[in-house]
C-alpha cells in the first residue's frame, strides 16, 4: 500500500531534524509539535504551534520550509 503524503512528510522531518518533531492536522491547519525530551515518556514536555498553512499535500514543501525557519530561530 502506498504511504500517505503526511507519513512521508513525517519521515522527512525526522530525517532532517531528528526525533521529536511532528506534524498533524488540527482544524484543517498544520500543528507542529516538538517533544523536548524523547526519553521522558509520558512526562515528556511538548511545545506546539499552529502554522498558517492548510493541511494539504500541496503544502508539503511550505511546511518543511516553515519548520526549517523555526528551527533556525531556536
Amino acid at each position: 500500500m502506498r504511504e500517505q503524503w503526511f507519513q512521508l512528510l513525517r519521515k522527512q522531518l525526522k530525517s532532517e531534524h531528528g526525533k521529536g518533531w511532528g506534524v498533524r492536522a488540527m482544524r484543517g491547519k498544520v500543528q507542529l509539535t516538538l517533544r523536548v525530551d524523547e526519553n521522558a515518556g509520558m512526562n515528556n514536555p511538548r511545545n506546539s504551534v499552529s502554522l498558517p498553512l492548510d493541511w494539504s499535500a500541496d503544502n508539503q514543501t511550505k511546511i518543511l520550509n516553515f519548520v526549517n525557519d523555526i528551527r533556525d530561530r531556536m
